[in-house]
């Protein structure tokens, strides 16, 4: 989950390629060594059928913004992976300018019913968990019904993405 964390600030094209390509060849033991590089990360390999055989990268920026949404805070960004027996999402932290202004939103928000219905939430980290909530409807929809097929749930992020994992799991 440590690794998977670190991967989430690694750019689409790189985490995309690392599971979709470099995981899928048969040919040798996946390696990730673009930057941010983990030149070994995995220490063994596995069966084919325990490869991640589905792998997306998802960015608010690169979605049709809405009307709601404040620009300055549109910078959300999570991947998540599937294998036969479980599902990581893994959730990017503080990494740009508009990162380090959802970290400063804080205002204390009701937590809306969906997550618990009691208590306050941090503002910021709330507008960005419903910006990738409404973005991603169709994608966080999939994940949701993967479950029901009795896959395992892994949620994982660091900073930023440690709250908005959190709020997800909610």
């Amino acid at each position: 989950l440590g690794l998977m964390a670190d991967m989430a600030y690694a750019q689409k094209h790189i985490v995309e390629s690392f599971f979709l390509e470099k995981c899928l060849d048969l040919s040798a033991t996946p390696q990730h060594d673009e930057f941010p590089a983990y030149p070994h990360a995995l220490a063994i390999d596995v069966p084919f059928r325990k490869r991640y055989i589905t792998a997306a990268f998802l960015d608010t920026k690169a979605k049709k913004p809405s009307e709601s949404a404040s620009p300055l805070l549109d910078s959300t960004q999570l991947f998540y992976v599937e294998c036969d027996e479980h599902l990581v999402v893994a959730w990017r932290g503080t990494q740009e300018i508009p990162d380090w202004l959802t970290d400063g939103a804080y205002s204390p928000q009701p937590c809306p019913p969906q997550l618990s219905g009691a208590g306050c939430i941090h503002g910021g980290f709330l507008a960005a968990y419903l910006l990738a909530k409404e973005r991603f409807s169709e994608q966080f929809d999939i994940i949701k019904s993967n479950l029901d097929y009795g896959k395992k749930l892994f949620i994982c992020g660091h900073s930023l993405g440690g709250a908005l994992g959190l709020t997800y799991s909610a």
